[in-house]
């Protein structure tokens, strides 16, 4: 092969490695690095896009924030705030998330619009060493890797970071006070570094966090507050009205979806939850879990089904966020 011909494999093979670097593919899952790596690329490849390191998780890896915002300086517009990730194994969160947040920064005159309403807060995997993990060792890892229970608990060690938050975190239930059990509530709220650099991070936002979401596998649910009690969110009405104009906007993806509390999705109470605590602590006027997925199959839809699942939650969010401009 003569030199010509070798710089030319050379350089076609630098450009599939810098073109896999800039991008996820929605039609296959991907580990943890192939993630950071591409928040690190988008971060430089994009001036309206900043990201920050929040915190570091229990075994010691980043969390990666992801800013959008329209003039590359936050602050200025309301926060829409969108996390996945907080249970391990729950893939398909981060894979949808991934997907929009190209779609948000790229130079579209639809998505253009989008990043002037509201300085982006993007959290595409809030538990980093337990979706390492599910690709490195057990699938269905849930919680976080907190191992001071390991000695007790053995393989089932770790803190459901979705029950770690401080608004009714107090639960004397014993499917959350087993250290043992897979919605092990922790110590006391806020006792994981993950939930703290959440609070932390939004708490310096506290009143300008318009949109709270949280991407969850599954069932095809939006759920709203409240998780501890019954009772009716003062907000509902108007936080109603701005999700059925989303689910509206998923097409027909969009009639099995249903709206509701916990209790009305599930039947049970959920102490600790985000959307609880964004609701009641950090004024966050529309707070909400999306559980996308059907029910009665895989927790994580096959990987040709990743970009139909991505564009559901893609014509959800975009409608969500332009309906929620009228919520004051």
């Amino acid at each position: 092969m003569s030199f010509l011909n070798v710089l030319i494999c050379a350089m076609h093979t630098l450009v599939k490695i810098l073109l896999l670097s800039a991008t996820l593919s929605p039609d296959r899952y991907h580990p943890l690095s192939s993630h950071q790596q591409w928040l690190y690329d988008l971060s430089k490849n994009h001036r309206n896009v900043q990201l920050e390191e929040i915190g570091r998780s229990f075994e010691g890896r980043p969390l990666l924030l992801m800013k959008i915002c329209h003039t590359g300086k936050c602050g200025n517009k309301p926060v829409y705030w969108i996390d996945a990730g907080i249970h391990a194994r729950e893939w398909i969160g981060p894979a949808v998330l991934a997907y929009f947040t190209e779609k948000l920064v790229s130079d579209k005159p639809k998505y253009k619009r989008l990043r002037g309403m509201y300085d982006w807060y993007v959290l595409t995997i809030v538990n980093p060493d337990g979706y390492q993990e599910t690709w490195a060792g057990e699938k269905e890892w849930r919680k976080n890797r907190n191992n001071v229970s390991k000695r007790m608990c053995g393989e089932e060690y770790g803190t459901d970071l979705n029950r770690n938050f401080g608004y009714f975190w107090s639960d004397n239930r014993l499917s959350v006070t087993d250290p043992c059990s897979g919605n092990y509530h922790g110590d006391s709220a806020f006792s994981e570094p993950e939930t703290r650099a959440i609070r932390d991070v939004l708490w310096k936002r506290k009143g300008d966090v318009k949109v709270f979401c949280s991407i969850h596998s599954k069932g095809e649910k939006i759920i709203i507050p409240w998780g501890h009690n019954n009772d009716v969110f003062d907000k509902s009405r108007k936080i109603l009205k701005v999700l059925e104009h989303g689910r509206r906007a998923m097409g027909e993806r969009g009639p099995h979806y249903t709206i509701g509390n916990v209790m009305q999705a599930f039947g049970t109470f959920v102490h600790g939850g985000s959307p609880n605590w964004a609701a009641g602590r950090l004024g966050a006027r529309i707070p909400f879990v999306i559980e996308m997925v059907r029910g009665g199959g895989p927790r994580n839809p096959a990987e040709d089904q990743i970009l139909s699942e991505a564009e559901t939650f893609r014509r959800f969010t975009e409608a969500v966020a332009i309906k929620a401009l009228d919520i004051t």
